[in-house]
Protein backbone atom coordinates (compact mmCIF):
# COMPACT_ATOMS: atom_id res chain seq x y z
CA UNK A 1 0.00 0.00 0.00
CA UNK A 2 2.75 2.43 0.79
CA UNK A 3 4.60 1.66 -2.51
CA UNK A 4 1.45 2.44 -4.47
CA UNK A 5 1.11 5.76 -2.87
CA UNK A 6 4.70 6.25 -3.47
CA UNK A 7 4.06 5.80 -7.31
CA UNK A 8 1.05 7.99 -7.59
CA UNK A 9 2.50 11.08 -5.83
CA UNK A 10 5.50 10.12 -8.71
CA UNK A 11 2.63 10.90 -11.52
CA UNK A 12 1.51 13.53 -10.03
CA UNK A 13 5.15 14.92 -10.75
CA UNK A 14 5.15 13.85 -14.39
CA UNK A 15 1.94 15.02 -14.80
CA UNK A 16 1.03 18.64 -15.48
CA UNK A 17 -1.47 20.07 -12.93
CA UNK A 18 -3.42 22.44 -15.50
CA UNK A 19 -5.12 22.83 -19.14
CA UNK A 20 -2.05 25.07 -20.79
CA UNK A 21 0.54 23.11 -18.81
CA UNK A 22 -0.56 19.89 -20.09
CA UNK A 23 -0.96 21.57 -23.84
CA UNK A 24 2.69 22.43 -23.35
CA UNK A 25 3.83 18.68 -22.14
CA UNK A 26 2.28 17.36 -24.68
CA UNK A 27 3.04 19.52 -27.69
CA UNK A 28 6.91 19.42 -26.07
CA UNK A 29 6.84 15.76 -26.45
CA UNK A 30 5.80 15.52 -30.06
CA UNK A 31 8.65 18.00 -30.58
CA UNK A 32 11.34 15.56 -29.31
CA UNK A 33 9.63 12.76 -31.50
CA UNK A 34 9.71 14.89 -34.42
CA UNK A 35 13.38 15.24 -33.59
CA UNK A 36 16.17 13.61 -36.39
CA UNK A 37 17.41 10.62 -35.43
CA UNK A 38 20.17 10.52 -33.55
CA UNK A 39 23.66 9.75 -35.98
CA UNK A 40 25.91 7.12 -34.91
CA UNK A 41 29.25 8.11 -33.43
CA UNK A 42 27.20 10.85 -32.33
CA UNK A 43 25.63 12.44 -28.77
CA UNK A 44 23.21 14.98 -27.89
CA UNK A 45 23.08 17.73 -25.75
CA UNK A 46 19.46 19.50 -24.29
CA UNK A 47 18.67 22.55 -22.61
CA UNK A 48 16.80 25.16 -21.63
CA UNK A 49 17.17 28.82 -23.79
CA UNK A 50 16.86 31.98 -22.25
CA UNK A 51 13.59 32.49 -23.91
CA UNK A 52 12.17 28.96 -22.54
CA UNK A 53 12.50 27.18 -25.60
CA UNK A 54 14.17 23.96 -25.25
CA UNK A 55 17.13 23.63 -27.31
CA UNK A 56 19.45 20.55 -28.75
CA UNK A 57 22.60 19.82 -30.78
CA UNK A 58 24.64 16.77 -31.96
CA UNK A 59 28.28 16.48 -31.22
CA UNK A 60 30.60 14.22 -32.41
CA UNK A 61 31.36 11.59 -29.81
CA UNK A 62 35.11 11.56 -29.84
CA UNK A 63 35.93 13.17 -26.29
CA UNK A 64 33.49 12.46 -24.02
CA UNK A 65 35.32 14.28 -21.33
CA UNK A 66 34.72 17.73 -23.04
CA UNK A 67 30.70 16.88 -24.30
CA UNK A 68 30.07 16.16 -20.42
CA UNK A 69 32.01 19.58 -19.60
CA UNK A 70 29.91 21.54 -22.24
CA UNK A 71 26.70 19.91 -20.86
CA UNK A 72 27.26 21.01 -17.67
CA UNK A 73 27.86 24.65 -18.42
CA UNK A 74 25.01 24.52 -20.83
CA UNK A 75 22.75 22.96 -17.96
CA UNK A 76 24.03 25.60 -15.63
CA UNK A 77 21.81 28.25 -14.51
CA UNK A 78 22.86 32.00 -14.74
CA UNK A 79 21.44 34.15 -12.51
CA UNK A 80 19.87 37.12 -14.90
CA UNK A 81 19.51 40.18 -12.86
CA UNK A 82 21.70 42.27 -10.10
CA UNK A 83 21.26 43.21 -6.33
CA UNK A 84 19.09 46.22 -7.54
CA UNK A 85 17.33 44.74 -10.33
CA UNK A 86 20.09 45.84 -13.19
CA UNK A 87 21.94 43.58 -15.45
CA UNK A 88 25.65 43.02 -15.36
CA UNK A 89 26.87 40.34 -17.49
CA UNK A 90 30.65 41.27 -16.44
CA UNK A 91 30.64 40.45 -12.73
CA UNK A 92 27.56 39.05 -12.32
CA UNK A 93 26.51 42.84 -10.02
CA UNK A 94 24.50 45.35 -10.57
CA UNK A 95 26.32 48.27 -12.93
CA UNK A 96 26.59 51.32 -11.04
CA UNK A 97 24.12 54.02 -12.47
CA UNK A 98 24.20 57.61 -11.56
CA UNK A 99 21.43 59.46 -10.16
CA UNK A 100 18.68 60.26 -12.84
CA UNK A 101 20.04 57.91 -15.26
CA UNK A 102 17.89 54.89 -14.91
CA UNK A 103 19.37 53.11 -18.14
CA UNK A 104 23.20 53.77 -17.26
CA UNK A 105 25.58 55.02 -19.69
CA UNK A 106 26.63 52.86 -22.56
CA UNK A 107 30.08 51.60 -21.99
CA UNK A 108 33.13 52.58 -24.68
CA UNK A 109 33.11 50.86 -27.72
CA UNK A 110 35.33 47.63 -27.58
CA UNK A 111 36.34 47.72 -31.77
CA UNK A 112 39.35 48.99 -32.39
CA UNK A 113 40.06 52.29 -33.90
CA UNK A 114 39.72 51.90 -38.33
CA UNK A 115 40.59 54.15 -40.88
CA UNK A 116 38.60 55.58 -43.57
CA UNK A 117 39.74 53.44 -46.11
CA UNK A 118 38.98 49.92 -44.38
CA UNK A 119 35.69 51.26 -42.01
CA UNK A 120 33.37 49.80 -44.32
CA UNK A 121 35.64 46.00 -44.07
CA UNK A 122 36.00 45.90 -40.82
CA UNK A 123 32.90 46.91 -39.02
CA UNK A 124 32.07 48.67 -35.59
CA UNK A 125 30.40 46.78 -32.48
CA UNK A 126 26.57 47.96 -32.36
CA UNK A 127 25.19 49.84 -29.92
CA UNK A 128 22.87 47.57 -28.73
CA UNK A 129 25.82 45.19 -27.70
CA UNK A 130 27.11 48.00 -25.62
CA UNK A 131 24.30 48.30 -24.04
CA UNK A 132 23.33 44.87 -22.91
CA UNK A 133 27.07 44.77 -21.78
CA UNK A 134 27.17 47.83 -19.89
CA UNK A 135 31.60 46.72 -20.35
CA UNK A 136 33.65 48.76 -17.91
CA UNK A 137 37.17 49.34 -19.08
CA UNK A 138 40.26 48.99 -16.76
CA UNK A 139 43.31 50.89 -16.81
CA UNK A 140 45.04 48.05 -18.45
CA UNK A 141 43.43 46.91 -21.37
CA UNK A 142 42.99 43.44 -22.23
CA UNK A 143 45.00 41.27 -24.79
CA UNK A 144 43.11 42.05 -27.91
CA UNK A 145 41.10 39.21 -29.45
CA UNK A 146 39.52 39.76 -32.94
CA UNK A 147 36.59 37.53 -34.15
CA UNK A 148 36.27 36.83 -38.04
CA UNK A 149 32.91 37.16 -40.34
CA UNK A 150 32.74 36.51 -43.68
CA UNK A 151 29.48 38.13 -45.00
CA UNK A 152 28.64 37.66 -49.19
CA UNK A 153 29.19 40.97 -50.98
CA UNK A 154 27.34 39.83 -53.97
CA UNK A 155 28.01 37.77 -56.58
CA UNK A 156 31.75 36.04 -56.09
CA UNK A 157 32.41 38.41 -53.46
CA UNK A 158 32.80 37.99 -49.74
CA UNK A 159 33.97 40.99 -47.53
CA UNK A 160 35.80 40.18 -44.34
CA UNK A 161 34.88 42.23 -40.89
CA UNK A 162 36.44 41.38 -37.84
CA UNK A 163 35.14 42.76 -34.14
CA UNK A 164 37.12 43.44 -31.28
CA UNK A 165 36.12 40.98 -28.65
CA UNK A 166 38.25 41.13 -25.66
CA UNK A 167 36.10 43.63 -22.97
CA UNK A 168 33.19 41.30 -24.10
CA UNK A 169 32.13 38.85 -20.76
CA UNK A 170 28.57 37.47 -22.17
CA UNK A 171 27.44 35.83 -25.29
CA UNK A 172 25.23 38.14 -25.26
CA UNK A 173 27.40 40.73 -26.50
CA UNK A 174 28.83 38.86 -28.88
CA UNK A 175 25.86 37.55 -30.29
CA UNK A 176 24.00 40.90 -30.83
CA UNK A 177 27.54 42.34 -32.16
CA UNK A 178 27.37 39.91 -35.34
CA UNK A 179 23.26 40.03 -35.42
CA UNK A 180 24.20 43.70 -36.03
CA UNK A 181 27.23 43.35 -38.69
CA UNK A 182 24.87 41.14 -40.45
CA UNK A 183 22.23 43.72 -41.05
CA UNK A 184 24.28 46.27 -41.34
CA UNK A 185 25.77 44.17 -44.67
CA UNK A 186 22.18 43.89 -45.88
CA UNK A 187 21.55 47.91 -45.83
CA UNK A 188 24.09 47.40 -49.49
CA UNK A 189 21.82 44.68 -50.73
CA UNK A 190 18.62 46.73 -50.12
CA UNK A 191 17.29 45.54 -53.69
CA UNK A 192 17.00 42.37 -52.91
CA UNK A 193 16.86 42.05 -48.83
CA UNK A 194 13.32 41.02 -49.25
CA UNK A 195 14.60 37.80 -51.03
CA UNK A 196 17.30 36.59 -48.54
CA UNK A 197 18.07 35.68 -45.57
CA UNK A 198 20.76 34.14 -43.56
CA UNK A 199 19.96 30.03 -43.58
CA UNK A 200 23.59 28.37 -42.06
CA UNK A 201 26.87 29.44 -40.25
CA UNK A 202 30.09 27.65 -41.23
CA UNK A 203 33.13 27.44 -39.20
CA UNK A 204 35.61 28.60 -42.33
CA UNK A 205 39.37 28.77 -43.00
CA UNK A 206 39.47 31.96 -45.85
CA UNK A 207 41.86 33.88 -48.17
CA UNK A 208 42.15 37.01 -47.50
CA UNK A 209 43.53 38.28 -51.23
CA UNK A 210 42.29 42.24 -51.47
CA UNK A 211 43.86 43.93 -48.20
CA UNK A 212 42.24 46.97 -49.36
CA UNK A 213 38.55 46.07 -50.09
CA UNK A 214 38.95 43.02 -47.64
CA UNK A 215 37.89 40.02 -50.02
CA UNK A 216 38.14 37.07 -48.99
CA UNK A 217 37.69 33.18 -50.76
CA UNK A 218 36.79 30.62 -48.51
CA UNK A 219 39.37 27.90 -48.66
CA UNK A 220 37.16 25.20 -45.76
CA UNK A 221 34.29 24.20 -44.67
CA UNK A 222 31.66 23.75 -43.08
CA UNK A 223 33.47 23.02 -39.43
CA UNK A 224 36.72 24.13 -40.10
CA UNK A 225 38.78 25.38 -36.94
CA UNK A 226 42.54 26.29 -36.32
CA UNK A 227 44.95 23.30 -35.22
CA UNK A 228 45.79 22.93 -31.16
CA UNK A 229 49.07 24.19 -32.00
CA UNK A 230 48.26 27.78 -33.70
CA UNK A 231 48.48 29.90 -30.92
CA UNK A 232 47.86 33.06 -32.73
CA UNK A 233 44.35 31.78 -31.94
CA UNK A 234 42.90 31.86 -29.04
CA UNK A 235 40.02 29.29 -27.97
CA UNK A 236 39.16 26.97 -25.05
CA UNK A 237 39.14 24.41 -24.59
CA UNK A 238 42.62 23.50 -26.85
CA UNK A 239 42.40 21.04 -28.70
CA UNK A 240 38.79 22.40 -29.67
CA UNK A 241 35.64 19.58 -28.75
CA UNK A 242 33.57 18.55 -29.37
CA UNK A 243 33.07 20.22 -33.08
CA UNK A 244 31.49 22.60 -34.52
CA UNK A 245 32.16 25.32 -31.46
CA UNK A 246 28.64 26.62 -31.83
CA UNK A 247 26.00 24.07 -33.68
CA UNK A 248 24.71 26.44 -36.94
CA UNK A 249 21.23 26.09 -36.02
CA UNK A 250 22.13 27.19 -32.29
CA UNK A 251 23.86 30.20 -33.64
CA UNK A 252 21.05 31.51 -35.70
CA UNK A 253 18.67 31.00 -32.80
CA UNK A 254 20.60 33.14 -30.94
CA UNK A 255 21.12 35.79 -34.22
CA UNK A 256 17.09 36.15 -33.91
CA UNK A 257 16.93 36.82 -30.28
CA UNK A 258 15.93 40.71 -29.57
CA UNK A 259 18.71 42.60 -27.08
CA UNK A 260 16.52 41.54 -24.05
CA UNK A 261 15.33 37.81 -24.72
CA UNK A 262 19.40 36.84 -23.41
CA UNK A 263 21.14 36.02 -20.04
CA UNK A 264 23.86 38.97 -20.02
CA UNK A 265 25.40 36.86 -17.59
CA UNK A 266 26.07 33.17 -19.58
CA UNK A 267 29.65 32.50 -20.74
CA UNK A 268 29.89 29.34 -22.24
CA UNK A 269 30.04 30.03 -26.39
CA UNK A 270 32.28 32.53 -26.84
CA UNK A 271 35.74 31.48 -25.35
CA UNK A 272 34.72 28.23 -28.55
CA UNK A 273 35.25 30.30 -31.22
CA UNK A 274 38.40 31.10 -32.77
CA UNK A 275 39.68 34.51 -32.16
CA UNK A 276 42.64 35.86 -33.41
CA UNK A 277 45.46 37.54 -30.91
CA UNK A 278 47.25 41.08 -30.88
CA UNK A 279 46.29 42.16 -34.37
CA UNK A 280 43.63 42.01 -37.27
CA UNK A 281 44.06 39.97 -40.47
CA UNK A 282 43.12 43.27 -42.59
CA UNK A 283 45.91 44.99 -41.26
CA UNK A 284 48.46 42.34 -42.43
CA UNK A 285 50.29 43.77 -45.09
CA UNK A 286 50.39 40.50 -47.39
CA UNK A 287 47.15 38.26 -48.45
CA UNK A 288 46.73 35.87 -45.71
CA UNK A 289 45.07 33.21 -44.00
CA UNK A 290 42.32 33.20 -41.04
CA UNK A 291 39.25 31.41 -39.56
CA UNK A 292 36.13 32.46 -38.64
CA UNK A 293 32.65 31.83 -39.66
CA UNK A 294 30.98 32.65 -42.90
CA UNK A 295 27.23 33.26 -43.00
CA UNK A 296 25.38 31.68 -45.63
CA UNK A 297 22.29 33.53 -47.33
CA UNK A 298 19.08 31.57 -48.71
CA UNK A 299 15.83 32.40 -50.37
CA UNK A 300 13.34 34.14 -47.84
CA UNK A 301 10.94 31.47 -46.86
CA UNK A 302 8.52 33.21 -45.21
CA UNK A 303 9.16 35.85 -48.33
CA UNK A 304 8.65 32.67 -50.72
CA UNK A 305 5.52 31.06 -49.15
CA UNK A 306 3.57 34.24 -49.06
CA UNK A 307 4.04 35.10 -52.59
CA UNK A 308 2.85 31.73 -53.67
CA UNK A 309 -0.64 31.88 -51.54
CA UNK A 310 -1.14 35.33 -53.03
CA UNK A 311 -0.45 34.30 -56.35
CA UNK A 312 -2.63 31.03 -56.02
CA UNK A 313 -5.44 33.31 -54.64
CA UNK A 314 -5.04 35.51 -57.43
CA UNK A 315 -5.00 33.14 -60.08
CA UNK A 316 -8.46 31.51 -58.60
CA UNK A 317 -10.23 34.83 -57.97
CA UNK A 318 -9.19 35.94 -62.30
CA UNK A 319 -10.27 32.77 -63.10
CA UNK A 320 -13.76 33.12 -61.64
CA UNK A 321 -13.80 36.87 -62.92
CA UNK A 322 -13.23 35.93 -66.48
CA UNK A 323 -15.38 33.20 -66.38
CA UNK A 324 -18.11 35.01 -65.02
CA UNK A 325 -17.74 37.95 -67.37
CA UNK A 326 -16.75 36.53 -70.41
CA UNK A 327 -18.41 32.99 -70.27
CA UNK A 328 -15.05 30.93 -71.06
CA UNK A 329 -14.40 28.59 -69.03
CA UNK A 330 -10.99 27.61 -70.54
CA UNK A 331 -9.66 31.09 -71.09
CA UNK A 332 -10.40 31.58 -67.38
CA UNK A 333 -8.82 28.39 -66.56
CA UNK A 334 -5.71 29.26 -69.16
CA UNK A 335 -5.23 32.55 -67.27
CA UNK A 336 -5.56 31.17 -63.78
CA UNK A 337 -2.67 28.57 -65.02
CA UNK A 338 -0.18 31.62 -66.56
CA UNK A 339 -0.44 33.71 -63.73
CA UNK A 340 0.21 30.82 -61.39
CA UNK A 341 3.50 29.83 -63.43
CA UNK A 342 4.82 32.91 -62.83
CA UNK A 343 6.21 32.44 -58.86
CA UNK A 344 8.14 29.41 -60.44
CA UNK A 345 9.72 31.73 -63.54
CA UNK A 346 10.25 34.27 -60.67
CA UNK A 347 12.22 32.07 -58.49
CA UNK A 348 14.02 30.33 -61.38
CA UNK A 349 15.79 33.72 -62.06
CA UNK A 350 16.29 34.72 -58.61
CA UNK A 351 18.17 31.02 -57.87
CA UNK A 352 20.53 31.96 -61.26
CA UNK A 353 21.02 35.22 -60.35
CA UNK A 354 22.20 34.43 -56.54
CA UNK A 355 24.13 31.05 -57.18
CA UNK A 356 27.14 31.92 -56.94
CA UNK A 357 26.55 33.96 -53.28
CA UNK A 358 26.21 30.77 -51.22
Amino acid sequence: MHEKSNNLGHNRWIIPPSIPDLWAWIFGKLRKRLRPVLRSGFRRIEWKCDCGKELYADFSNDDPIAIDKLESALQQTFSPLGSNGFLNPVNGNAPDVPPGNTRGELGPSPVAPQSDSRQASTGGLPIAANSILNVQHDQVSPQRKYFAICISAGGIYKVLTEIDVSSLKSDAGLFLAVKEIYQNSRKSKIRWRMFLEPVNIEFVQFSLWNTRQGYVSICDRPTCVPPKDDFQYAFSPRPLQPLPPVPPEIFMHYLEHGEHDMNPNMYVWTPRLPKRKDSRIIDCPLPTFGWGIYIREGPNRVFVFWMIMVTVVCSVILCILWTSVKGDIQGGSGLGTLILALPSVIMAAFMFKFSDTY
